[in-house]
């Protein structure tokens, strides 16, 4: 995957899953990884930071994201790992290292 596809894929994650879009700061799109789920799937994960305001329109700070990946289009019916804690292992606890 390239970082071009990375950059289109996330934003189309933003467009459909963020409450405000429009809201959306300081945007930092990590380089997309390979990984391997289970013992014959890969998938890619793409780990991207931002400020964007929540449902009581306050801005929330820069929060850590990373999209799953499945064969192409991001699989929808997974939702987006909402912090490094659960892929420590895949990014190898650097929060800020993309």
């Amino acid at each position: 995957m390239s970082q071009k596809q990375a950059e289109a894929l996330v934003h189309q994650y933003i467009a459909q899953a963020f409450k405000d879009p429009g809201s959306v700061q300081n945007l930092q799109i990590g380089t997309p990884r390979m990984s391997r789920v289970g013992t014959n799937r890969t998938e890619w994960l793409v780990p991207f930071t931002c400020n964007a305001k929540n449902s009581f329109g306050g801005y929330v700070g820069n929060q850590l994201t990373i999209v799953p990946v499945r064969f192409g289009p991001i699989d929808w019916n997974v939702a987006a790992y909402p912090n490094l804690y659960e892929l420590q292992s895949a990014y190898e606890g650097r929060p800020n290292g993309f």
